[in-house]
């Protein structure tokens, strides 16, 4: 099976064509410019490098959360025109959980943190049992002081913290858990194409696939504009009871 795989959750755009259990190419790509000016061009030269045609992929896959709200629309429509053109399959999975897989099997456990703002992360924790990675607990927006409070409860052999929001908060983290802490490489930080790939093709096998017009971005909370709209609507009632 031939899959096309793209994440643009976070700040970083990766995209991947994998095939059976090799990678025929993957790009990691962090620039200036915002990935409303860079994917389509990152898209054009992964298909190029590859030598291959949109029309020749058999599964188109994407993340569809969490994440930046920009990035993961804009990924999500880009998958959607994509295999919509060529009338192909497509499979979205959870970020945390491709971020998960950039991990080898360890006994340890396996905290995934993407950074929600406002001092808050998306926190998701795994742990591998006879080489299956199990979601011990579902994405969820906490702050900090309380994962690592939650994280204290359940630790047992070690821990990895992976993902931007283990990035943002290292030190506390390293403070808080010292000689239990394994530090993860600087590539575990961001979900990997190449690992969403092989993950669609596992998903596509055991529980099918969807229409490219079928395709939902997974929001775990509102964008910014959504808030400061709220807080402007709340404000505006507030005064007319002043009055």
């Amino acid at each position: 099976m031939r899959v096309f795989a793209l994440d643009t959750s976070s700040k970083v755009a990766t995209v991947a064509i994998v095939e059976d259990q090799n990678i025929v190419v993957e790009t990691v790509l962090k620039h200036g410019l915002t990935h409303s000016e860079n994917l389509m061009p990152l898209v054009a030269e992964t298909f190029q490098r590859a030598g291959f045609e949109p029309k020749e992929m058999d599964l188109f896959a994407v993340t569809r959360g969490p994440g930046g709200f920009t990035g993961l629309r804009i990924g999500v429509s880009t998958i959607k025109g994509l295999a919509e053109g060529v009338d192909k399959p497509v499979v979205s999975l959870d970020t945390m959980e491709v971020l998960a897989h950039t991990t080898a099997p360890t006994n340890r456990l396996i905290v995934a943190l993407l950074d929600a703002q406002r001092d808050r992360v998306y926190r998701s924790i795994y742990r591998y049992e006879k080489n299956e990675l199990i979601n011990l607990k579902e994405t969820e927006i906490m702050d900090l002081s309380s994962v690592i409070e939650e994280v204290k409860g359940i630790i047992d052999r070690g821990v990895f913290f992976l993902g931007d929001g283990y990035h943002l908060h290292q030190a506390l983290i390293e403070e808080a858990f010292g000689g239990e802490l394994s530090k993860s490489h600087q590539g575990n930080h961001l979900p990997r194409a190449s690992a969403l790939g092989f993950l669609a093709m596992e998903k596509a096998k055991k529980e099918g696939t969807i229409k490219a017009g079928e395709l939902r971005v997974a929001y775990l909370r509102k964008s910014q504009a959504e808030l400061q709209h709220e807080e402007k609507m709340k404000r505006s009632k507030d005064e007319k009871k002043q009055r």
